[in-house]
């Protein structure tokens, strides 16, 4: 039997209060009182084992690190009606830096993207395409961060400069 192929997903953090460092330190996010239907039929769409963007705008407006869709859809414990779902995903992967927002307007594939285009969804399914491409900003952003560290280092010193030959110690023999 053939495995649907792995979806990828866009989850916009819908609670003011939970920060990429809330989910790491849990190791868990459950996502549950989304109540637009659009939204709650992505959730009812997903299946674990499925991939996730996770953006957050409490402080950064950024897309801080990957989920991984850990349950089926459930009934959400937060409704008063069945028909809402609720899902858990736990944390693999953590940009650092965060990919923030600028990051995605300034890249010309990302247009379409349903965090440019659909601002207020909080599930959406994203393309093959819009989640390579927003691995690649990661990617960047961390060559870039990672460049930047290493140039802001202190020089060292050298004892001797490269090109200097290697004369040998008094009263020994140097080896070849």
């Amino acid at each position: 039997m053939c495995d649907a192929p792995i979806q990828h997903w866009l989850i916009r953090s819908p609670y003011q209060h939970q920060t990429w460092d809330d989910v790491l330190m849990r190791n868990r996010f459950r996502l549950q009182g989304i109540r637009n239907a659009e939204a709650a039929r992505n959730i009812g769409r997903m299946k674990p084992g499925d991939i996730a963007l996770f953006y957050n705008n409490v402080g950064q407006c950024a897309v801080h690190g990957l989920l991984e869709i850990s349950t089926k859809p459930y009934t959400d414990p937060t409704a008063n009606e069945s028909r809402w779902t609720a899902i858990d995903a736990i944390p693999i992967k953590t940009f650092d830096p965060p990919v923030t927002l600028e990051a995605f307007k300034s890249i010309p594939a990302l247009e379409s993207c349903p965090l440019l285009t659909r601002p207020r969804l909080s599930v959406a399914e994203i393309s093959q395409e819009h989640f390579h491409a927003a691995i690649g900003l990661a990617e960047y952003a961390l060559s870039i961060a990672y460049y930047e560290r290493i140039k802001l280092r202190p020089e060292r010193r050298l004892k001797r400069p490269l090109s200097s030959p290697r004369l040998p110690l008094r009263g020994r023999v140097a080896h070849p």
